[in-house]
């Protein structure tokens, strides 16, 4: 894995409450049936009495890593982290914030930039508790902590014209790519519907960051982002979304049968790029950690799936057939480094029976 130093500033010792408090003030005037409406609110007041820095020793490791990394078995470091904050049922959102102001510092996106506000609304979503096994606030977090990694290495590798900009709508894309999710697949009812739990996640968060004052051509690059995480397809000839990402990224000249709404990709290279973050991101949860958080993340989508087996088997065939044995961006590829293969080597050394648990 790459030893390269791409974070070094700590958190602000001080970030403005009013801000959430404008929020909360905005967000209570919208509607009382819009989706999660309560919780958001909730979640909203909480961020509203913080200072951005929280005392918990897990975030604040978590922190301190982003600020030094990568170190030598960073990602190992990072995986302690992750399980020691899933096992609790305490509401992250002054975790998520904590890890986002760390990411803005480390690009200079400044308290007084336009998409400051929207992506604080979009830390709220993203800190809206759920039950769901897998795809909780849990997954949220580690999803945004790994694309702050991989979106600032990525810029340091092939540099963004205004990264603050490109970073934070990567990080929203983040925070509310798995909003209100149902947990239920994409198919369902033996009928598959491409991309219906990103658009839920999409319809359901759009009032709030338009509400907090998200411009149009960002909410524009926001849902594809998200679209293109959707890596269910109907039957095995078919094309995913993130098999469309991925012909993107390869500059496959041949778009027929393309979603519409997955066509900038093949025609916008830094949305192309941030899409990739933002996939290798939700991949790298289980495809970038130690064999031992594998495990438990196949586990855990196991159980909330009931369809997926919790067995190696199951780890090998995400490694194959989802995240096609490679990362798809240089920075993810070069902070990774083989841990594909070792997690698919490893698996393929259990034996037959073997059964993954979360505990």
């Amino acid at each position: 894995m790459t030893s390269v130093s791409i974070m070094a500033k700590q958190a602000p010792q001080g970030f403005p409450q009013s801000v959430f408090a404008e929020l909360l003030a905005t967000i209570s005037g919208l509607q009382q049936d819009a989706p999660s409406h309560t919780e958001v609110l909730s979640v909203l007041k909480d961020l509203s009495s913080s200072n951005g820095i929280s005392d918990d020793v897990d975030t604040q490791a978590i922190a301190k890593l982003l600020s030094t990394l990568p170190l030598k078995n960073w990602n190992a470091d990072l995986s302690v982290r992750f399980l020691e904050l899933r096992k609790r049922k305490d509401a992250p959102a002054a975790t998520l914030l904590q890890l986002v102001l760390t990411a803005c510092n480390s690009v200079e996106l400044v308290q007084s930039h336009p998409i400051m506000k929207p992506l604080l609304m979009a830390v709220a979503l993203g800190g809206v508790s759920s039950p769901l096994p897998f795809h909780s606030h849990h997954h949220t977090r580690e999803v945004v902590c790994l694309a702050s990694i991989i979106g600032v290495m990525q810029n340091r590798l092939t540099p963004f014209d205004d990264a603050p900009t490109a970073l934070a709508e990567v990080l929203i894309a983040a925070c509310i790519h798995d909003f209100a999710h149902d947990g239920q697949g994409n198919r369902r009812y033996d009928k598959h519907t491409p991309m219906r739990l990103e658009r839920r996640s999409l319809d359901q968060s759009e009032m709030y960051l338009k509400a907090a004052g998200l411009a149009d051509a960002s909410w524009s690059r926001i849902r594809v982002m998200v679209l293109a995480t959707d890596v269910s397809k109907d039957g095995p000839s078919a094309v995913s979304p993130a098999e469309w990402l991925r012909r993107a990224y390869a500059q496959h000249s041949d778009t027929t049968g393309c979603p519409d709404d997955l066509m900038p990709l093949f025609k916008d290279r830094v949305l192309l790029k941030q899409t990739g973050i933002l996939e290798d991101s939700d991949l790298g949860t289980s495809a970038g950690m130690p064999y031992e958080h594998a495990r438990r993340m196949t586990a855990l989508i196991a159980e909330e799936t009931k369809v997926l087996s919790p067995t190696p088997q199951t780890l090998i065939g995400f490694i194959d057939h989802i995240c096609r044995g490679t990362y798809i961006t240089t920075a993810a590829q070069q902070l990774f480094g083989d841990n594909m293969q070792v997690l698919r080597r490893k698996a393929e050394q259990e034996n037959a029976d073997t059964i993954y648990y979360w505990s």
